[in-house]
């Protein structure tokens, strides 16, 4: 006697007794780093100081099309972006 053919190897579905997880709002689970454009200029100028020392950390230098990766404006790095070299500059000390 030949058994019947089984079309799929899943268990019956059984519903959850576990409460409903939030949504995640689009720009959250799309963002892979949080909005730079939105901070004050001071916290501006450091927070694109920092991204330019890590990036010459990992041994390359920063482009512009980077830092518009990162979540600044057009308008932002050209208005801040040699206060935030200048700045990263200093924070990195005198080379040797």
């Amino acid at each position: 006697m030949r058994r019947p053919i089984r079309r799929c190897n899943r268990l019956p579905a059984k519903p959850s007794r576990l409460a409903a997880q939030p949504a995640i709002p689009a720009f959250i689970a799309s963002a892979l780093t949080p909005p730079r454009a939105s901070l004050p200029s001071t916290q501006l100028i450091a927070r694109m100081a920092e991204d330019m020392r890590e990036a010459a950390a990992c041994g390359s230098g920063i482009t512009e099309t980077d830092l518009l990766q990162k979540g600044f404006t057009a308008a932002q790095i050209k208005l801040h972006a040699a206060d935030a070299r200048a700045l990263a500059q200093f924070l990195a000390g005198p080379s040797l």
